[in-house]
């Protein structure tokens, strides 16, 4: 369900001027990569949307290098069923927007991306329009994430990588995100459409 929601959410900053290469809902993935030592296998961030990426080029869409301008995606924090009903199960979801920036292409005067994370979250909606089967969609933003934390999930040695220092720049922020789904009155599911 949070993916579905992701995906909307991305659509919202994929207008913006600034913003280069997005994605819905992420995870980490496993990939095997050259090393010096011959191959290593690291976890990089790859949109869950994606088929198993096959081309190099796929799998390294959402890393952040010099020729690109910006990189946004979602990270799932997790879903929590807070009540149930006769009717639905409302259900509070925390999603983090990770953002990455290469500043000197976006604008050779600005410093850090406070301004540049101030429009990310300013974009996102309050309030997203009931599709399928989720309804009642609210949107709350809960904070900027402890950058340490940001890109943890991943194999990408923040230390010693210089495109997590200046003139590039990076953060997340965390927003709450409460629906409901229903638990009568479901479409049936269909194994293979093909069958008659």
């Amino acid at each position: 369900m949070i993916q579905q929601i992701a995906e909307l959410l991305r659509d919202e900053i994929d207008e913006l001027e600034f913003v280069e290469r997005t994605a819905g809902l992420v995870r980490p993935l496993p990939i095997t990569v050259p090393d010096e030592g011959g191959v290593a296998t690291k976890m990089m961030p790859v949109a869950i949307n994606n088929e198993v990426p096959c081309e190099m080029e796929e799998m390294m869409y959402l890393i952040p290098d010099s020729s690109v301008m910006s990189i946004v995606f979602f990270e799932d924090g997790g879903t929590a069923i807070e009540r149930t009903d006769s009717w639905y199960l409302h259900c509070r979801s925390t999603v983090r927007m990770v953002a990455w920036f290469n500043l000197k292409m976006i604008n050779p005067d600005y410093q850090d991306a406070t301004l540049l994370m101030a429009h990310l979250v300013s974009a996102m909606p309050k309030y997203i329009a009931n599709m399928d089967l989720i309804t009642g969609i609210v949107v709350f933003p809960a904070g900027e994430a402890v950058k340490e934390t940001v890109y943890s999930a991943y194999d990408l040695n923040l230390e010693e990588n210089m495109y997590f220092a200046f003139p590039y720049d990076y953060g997340a922020f965390e927003f709450e995100v409460v629906y409901r789904i229903p638990k009568n009155c479901l479409d049936e599911i269909i194994i293979d459409p093909d069958v008659c």
